[in-house]
């Protein structure tokens, strides 16, 4: 009759039973999401969470009335309505009309989630024994407080279970960190004692009259890990006997074993401490009706307006069942074109309804959609189909935020990102984007392979930029860039995919259009993008701006160049170390390969923790990016590069060679100087034969017998005239020697 809510795995419906009239009984109709039914892991954790909640009966926890497939082969759950609101409702309730809840209100709660807790964690199957069922997701928007007392356990969507047919899921399921126990923050698998630090700490919120989880959501986590976590004493704040502090500190110890051993065993020590407290009403000191009481006070008006609600609705379904059964009216040529389906769409399943587009096969699946190969019918082009998930286009407000995105990336003109050819929403109210088809492989299946070359790493990083930046300059923020988004094309291009969860670039939250600090406070924790590469502001939750992008393109390219991304580990402790843990060099991270240090730097500074210390814009990273690439020198193809080999050392043989010949010449000209100043008879060697001068003529020679001769020298020039009359000729000889030496080719 009403959708009343969506959830991760599926939408959820207030639906009445049929039968006489008059003996409808409301209940709740639980489907799974339209983008889900044909992924076998939710459909498995779907039917898993009826399996776990069937097997427990007990009137503190919601049952399941029915669970099967319809018609069409989708399945469902029929499970108990609970005419109440959740508790985080009647804390905030509590809080905006100020009417305080005492202490003995909280102890009441208390004690019945005790009692069905007990219960669940207690329960066994048919053979005896225990199904070991943990609810692992406690929290006061999970547990239901009837207007008429009632307290109820609901969702067990992420409980662990014996008799769970699917124990491995595809995803990663964030529990409510305010709630989170240590051992669970830790990584380690925990048994009951989870629920009941829980318990703990959300009676701790009842008490106190605000939650716990005031600081960065992950720097509470690793306090709890590290178990700096004490819950503070609140008795004396509220007026309730000090073994209420014990209570709590027992429920919330940081060592499982110092809690109490099962849930069974802290419900006597809630009842001690209620019996303490004064009675609500006059005779009335009941757990039940003590929590009506308060559920009076704060919704005078119900559960009469539901109950008038409840009946209304009612009245309508029955209207609608009673006009479908009439036959139909015949229509004019404007109503038969505006209603009626086309046979083409009729005769073809796989249509999306209302729209030209045929679903071929799915391709991609993330947290806002599928994306599908499709086909305009009427064009014949395939294109990429992203028919986003309901969850995100429920209202008309994140329809026209969605629409005005797509708006904002058709007006974006860059060889690098995707490019958007239509918007609309199809006849059966799913939101559709087409995209211009891909051919090619995400980097992150080329990184499967192992990292990649310094050159051809950067190119991608400084193509990825230049997407940014005009994403930037148009107003939107990416806030998931990864290896999945950023698509390799088969003529070698990079493409920015995936605008799914972009924000305008002036911040603002889309998911909270309006909303004030104390709402803001109010809400749990959520984050947006993949752990692996979000920057520390996003991770608090913090404003945002385009070098929330920088950062993790940083981490992108720290990836390519390493082989795997600064922070390894669950997403949770990802998250924490993005915060606070700086990351290993690239060249210390892989110490066996080639990464230029001017490049470390850029990938060091993209991801600096201080957004201040990044490069201010997507611009001043890729100007950086293109000062470290290979330089020109380096590109050059082989043949290249041993031709310009061959002509520096060709350059070197003739300078050699004309060093040489100056070197000899000025030998000369010093040795002539000499010759003409000396006035000593000279010792010349004897004419040739057949000379014109006879050896009359000659002087006597005085020779010099070997033994005496000196070493040999070479001339110097400046050197004072040699006393030995053979010293001239000797020197002459040498220079003879070194002239031809200097001309002899080398």
């Amino acid at each position: 009759m009403k959708r009343i809510a969506r959830g991760g795995m599926g939408d959820v419906y207030l639906a009445a039973t049929t039968g006489i009239e008059g003996t409808e009984r409301p209940c709740i109709v639980k489907t799974v999401r339209g983008d889900h039914v044909h992924d076998s892991s939710f459909l498995a954790r779907f039917l898993d969470e009826a399996r776990v909640q069937a097997q427990l009966q007990h009137p503190g926890v919601a049952q399941v009335i029915d669970a099967s497939i319809d018609d069409n082969g989708e399945p469902y759950t029929v499970v108990e309505y609970v005419e109440g609101r959740p508790l985080s409702d009647v804390r905030q309730r509590a809080l905006v009309t100020g009417a305080r809840l005492s202490w003995a209100d909280a102890v009441a709660i208390a004690i019945e989630v005790a009692q069905a807790l007990a219960h669940v964690h207690e329960r066994c199957g048919h053979d005896g024994a225990p199904l070991g069922i943990v609810h692992r997701d406690l929290s006061p928007q999970n547990v239901m407080i009837g207007f008429e007392g009632e307290v109820k356990i609901i969702d067990f969507g992420t409980a662990r279970g014996q008799n769970r047919l699917c124990h491995t899921v595809a995803g990663v399921v964030f529990a409510k960190p305010g709630y989170v126990a240590p051992e669970v923050a830790r990584q380690e698998v925990g048994d009951g004692r989870i629920d009941l630090y829980a318990l703990g700490v959300i009676l701790w919120e009842l008490c106190a009259g605000r939650r716990f989880l005031s600081t960065d959501p992950q720097q509470h986590l690793d306090d709890v890990a590290a178990g700096k976590v004490v819950m503070p004493a609140v008795a004396d704040a509220c007026g309730a006997p000090i073994e209420l502090d014990e209570v709590i500190a027992r429920l919330t110890r940081s060592d499982p074993d110092d809690r109490y051993a099962r849930a069974s065993l802290a419900v006597p020590a809630l009842a001690r401490l209620l019996a303490c407290a004064p009675s609500s009403e006059p005779c009335e000191r009941g757990v039940r009706a003590r929590t009506a009481a308060l559920m009076r006070k704060l919704w005078p008006q119900e559960p009469g307006r539901s109950r008038t609600e409840f009946a209304r609705l009612l009245r309508e379904g029955r209207e609608a069942l009673h006009d479908d059964a009439r036959p139909a009216e015949p229509l004019g040529a404007i109503g038969r074109a505006a209603s009626a389906t086309s046979p083409s769409e009729a005769a073809d399943p796989s249509r999306l309804p209302g729209t030209p587009y045929r679903l071929v096969r799915a391709i991609g699946h993330g947290s806002g959609g599928v994306v599908w190969e499709a086909e305009h019918v009427e064009l014949g082009r395939l294109v990429a189909l992203k028919v986003f998930a309901a969850e995100h286009t429920s209202s008309q407000a994140s329809f026209d935020r969605f629409r005005c995105q797509a708006r904002a990336m058709a007006g974006l003109a860059h060889p690098h990102l995707v490019q958007v050819l239509d918007f609309g929403r199809s006849r059966d109210g799913r939101v559709f984007l087409a995209m211009e088809r891909l051919v090619g492989e995400t980097l992150d299946a080329r990184l499967r392979a192992g990292a990649i070359d310094s050159a051809e790493a950067t190119r991608i990083a400084i193509e990825a930029c230049g997407a940014l930046a005009a994403a930037h300059a148009g107003g939107l923020i990416h806030r998931d860039i990864k290896p999945q988004n950023l698509m390799l094309t088969a003529s070698g291009g990079v493409k920015v995919l995936d605008f799914g969860i972009a924000v305008d670039a002036g911040g603002a939250d889309p998911d909270a259009p309006g909303a004030t600090a104390k709402e803001l406070a109010l809400r749990g924790f959520a984050v947006f993008g993949t752990p692996e590469y979000m920057a520390p502001e996003q991770v608090r939750g913090g404003a945002i701006d385009p070098r929330t992008d920088v950062y993790a393109l940083g981490c992108v390219l720290y990836e390519m160049l390493v082989g795997a991304p600064p922070f390894e580990g669950s997403s949770v402790a990802v998250m924490g170390r993005h915060v606070r843990d700086a990351p290993t060099p690239p060249s210390l991270r892989a110490p066996g390969r080639t990464i230029p240090s001017a490049l470390e730097a850029v990938v060091l500074r993209a991801i600096a923790k201080d957004p201040q210390r990044r490069f201010a814009s997507a611009v001043s990273m890729g100007t950086a990016l293109e000062q470290v690439r290979p330089t020109p020198e380096r590109r050059r193809p082989p043949a290249r590069r041993l031709l310009a080999s061959a002509l520096a050392g060709a350059g070197v043989v003739f300078a050699f060679r004309v060093v040489m010949v100056i070197v000899a010449i000025a030998a000369t000209t010093a040795v002539a100087a000499l010759a003409v100043t000396d006035p000593r008879p000279q010792n010349l060697p004897p004419p040739p034969e057949g000379s014109a001068i006879s050896a009359a003529s000659l002087p006597p020679a005085t020779p010099t017998p070997p033994a005496e001769l000196p070493p040999p020298s070479l001339p110097q020039v400046g050197m004072p005239p040699s006393s030995h009359p053979g010293d001239v000729r000797r020197n002459h000889s040498h220079l003879r020697i070194g002239l031809s030496l200097a001309a002899r080719p080398l």
